[in-house]
């Protein structure tokens, strides 16, 4: 992409991933979203792990 002149405005990656930093080394002012499926599912799945620790400790 460097290589074809393109230049990279927004990055959408889930939110464990690494590639933000390859890609920051060629376009220094893209932007970084979220995968918004991604986002929901790991904040359900933080969600039931409190529901599950509050329901031990009642």
């Amino acid at each position: 992409m460097v290589m074809d002149q393109m230049n990279v405005e927004c990055h959408i990656q889930d939110g464990d991933s690494r590639s933000e930093n390859v890609v920051i080394k060629h376009f220094p002012l893209f932007r970084v979203l979220q995968c918004g499926n991604h986002v929901a599912k790991n904040h359900a799945i933080k969600l039931d792990k409190l529901r599950k620790l509050k329901q031990i400790d009642n």
